[in-house]
């Protein structure tokens, strides 16, 4: 945990303003509420929240309180999913970065720990960009591990990494070992034919050898809410890949505080 004066809502509004003077780094962490298989936690938000935090004791950045729901639409068959509209995501982290602005925040890194959630923060900052002139940073932590570091984890059982098993399994049972509840894991229930279609994933269809799109949902892949292995990982795999988030997220602040995030004319 991240020291609790590198997190704003920890500070005096005056100790704000003398973070503020110093043109800092600002993460905001963005998550979910969503299955993740019938064995571990909803609160997906919580890794992101635990890996900025990281990032902030580690860089010297500071960090906004965590967005905890995202837009899982394909999730929402599932009890404990909290699934926001596209416009109302939107509309929340601008207001957060809008507070940040008019305060002079210049650089503002979003960490995010939900696919869901990438197109509507790429939207918004291209809108910021236009509207303030300023270049905003995004990581998305799920995707930190590179080809080779997860065939150096996993093995030749890399196809059990997906939604539900793998990555994600793996940092929950690192962080949140007493949340991850094995004995709720029924047997590997994962479809790859919906209709006419070959499905590669969530919403993914193979037509002619290439990626397509076919809206699916989890329930068509998986009644249990898994599109992983669920039991393929250790909370060992998960401390090496949650330094990996980390490592990235530490680099990204690196590279932004030797920048000028203003846009170039």
């Amino acid at each position: 945990m991240a020291n609790e004066k590198n997190q704003l809502q920890h500070m005096t509004w005056k100790e704000v303003a003398e973070v503020y003077k110093k043109d800092p780094v600002v993460i905001i962490p963005l998550g979910s509420m969503e299955v993740q298989g019938p064995h571990a936690p909803t609160g997906d938000y919580l890794v992101a929240e635990e890996v900025a935090g990281e990032v902030c004791r580690r860089s010297g950045a500071y960090c906004a309180p965590v967005v905890p729901f995202g837009h899982s639409e394909y999730f929402r068959s599932y009890p404990g999913t909290f699934s926001v509209r596209p416009n109302t995501l939107y509309n929340w982290v601008l207001d957060m970065c809008t507070s940040l602005i008019e305060h002079g925040v210049t650089k503002i890194l979003f960490i995010n720990g939900h696919a869901g959630n990438d197109n509507i923060l790429d939207c918004l900052a291209r809108d910021i960009r236009r509207e303030n002139n300023l270049v905003l940073g995004r990581i998305n932590i799920w995707r930190t591990a590179t080809p080779q570091m997860k065939k150096e984890l996993y093995g030749d059982k890399t196809a059990t990494i997906g939604h539900g098993g793998g990555i994600v399994d793996a940092v929950d049972r690192y962080l949140f070992p007493g949340d991850v509840k094995e004995e709720l894991a029924g047997p590997n229930d994962i479809v790859r034919r919906w209709e006419a279609f070959d499905l590669l994933g969530i919403g993914r269809v193979d037509i002619c050898g290439i990626e397509a799109f076919v809206y699916t949902n989890l329930e068509d892949l998986s009644m249990q809410g898994c599109v992983g292995e669920p039991l393929a990982s250790t909370a060992e795999t998960g401390h090496v890949l949650f330094e990996r988030m980390v490592e990235c997220g530490c680099e990204f602040v690196k590279r932004m505080n030797a920048s000028d995030m203003h846009a170039k004319k």
